[in-house]
């Protein structure tokens, strides 16, 4: 199952960072809960070595608060690996290459200072980004990623 359009905010833009390289700013301010795009992405397998370690984000992530909603059947025809790890209770991260500005979001420093967070939609087998803050006009949006935070 796919989206016919994925949702991109037009308050976002890429920009040079002062923490690291590029970075995307908000244009406009943004409130907390807004959606700020909708992304596609490459699973990458093992090993991942070099740089792509620092661009990669897991799978599944739900949005905090929320559980599975999708029934068998659909889940079975998106992601047939995923439930049967689920029907077996087996854990199951998968590594991926998100597109949209997602590799450009720069890194927060713990998972309370960032204003932008992300979680998966089973369904459209997508990434979703979201302001979890309200982010003022040309402030750099900040994601935490855990995987590269810890060392």
């Amino acid at each position: 199952m796919m989206k016919n359009k994925l949702f991109l905010n037009n308050k976002i833009e890429i920009r040079k960072s002062n923490i690291h390289g590029y970075g995307v700013f908000a244009n406009a301010y943004i409130g907390e809960g807004e959606l700020l795009e909708e992304c596609h992405y490459a699973k990458i397998e093992q090993p991942i070595n070099g740089t792509i370690n620092a661009y990669h984000y897991a799978w599944p992530k739900l949005k905090e608060g929320t559980k599975i909603t999708i029934d068998p059947d659909t889940l079975q025809k998106i992601h047939p690996e995923l439930k049967y790890k689920i029907d077996n209770n087996i854990p199951f991260t998968q590594r991926n290459i998100v597109f949209g500005f997602a590799s450009m979001y720069n890194t927060s420093e713990t998972e309370t200072s960032c204003n932008v967070n992300w979680y998966n939609d089973l369904i459209n087998n997508i990434y979703i980004f979201e302001a979890v803050k309200d982010i003022k006009k040309d402030e750099e949006l900040c994601i935490y990623y855990p995987l590269v935070n810890k060392k």
